[in-house]
């Protein structure tokens, strides 16, 4: 016969670990853990600004692969049926983001044409993070902004020669 000691225990362990998985998996929810985005998903919004001009942003709590996939083909989708060679990208929520989300956007940027990135918002720490990473990936000339408007300008002028 089972102690009660034992039973209490095997009790608190069932119930622990009952709570540990709900608690999990309302984590993983929030956090886009499991979830499947597809390229119409509200929080993505992807459009033309301007001609030859391209616009992010995301609205996540973190950017995890699963979301950065769909987002990063919206852009090439737009870019390349549009001609467009500059990009303006929200930094506001790619702050947030999982070492592997980071690494696929990079990779796929660096598949377009792109003359000018603007970058919009994010923190003083994201910015020289950007800087960094966007100087030694020899990408080309881009700037940090604050206002889109600004932003979408400064992409979209052409150079005069």
């Amino acid at each position: 016969m089972p102690r009660p000691h034992r039973i209490r225990l095997v009790a608190t362990l069932l119930v622990g670990g009952a709570m540990a998985s709900v608690a999990g998996g309302a984590l993983a929810r929030r956090f886009g853990g499991s979830e499947v985005v597809d390229r119409d998903d509200p929080r993505l919004d992807v459009r033309l600004a301007a001609p030859g001009v391209v616009r992010g942003s995301v609205s996540v709590g973190l950017m995890r692969y699963p979301i950065a996939k769909p987002f990063c083909e919206n852009i090439e989708e737009i870019a390349l049926r549009d001609g467009a060679d500059a990009l303006v990208m929200d930094m506001s929520s790619l702050s947030k983001a999982t070492p592997k989300a980071g690494m696929y956007a990079m990779k796929r940027l660096r598949v377009l044409p792109l003359r000018r990135i603007a970058l919009l918002r994010g923190s003083r720490f994201m910015r020289a993070f950007a800087a960094a990473v966007l100087t030694l990936g020899r990408f080309p000339e881009f700037r940090f902004f604050d206002s889109e408007d600004t932003a979408v300008q400064w992409a979209g002028a052409r150079r005069s020669s």
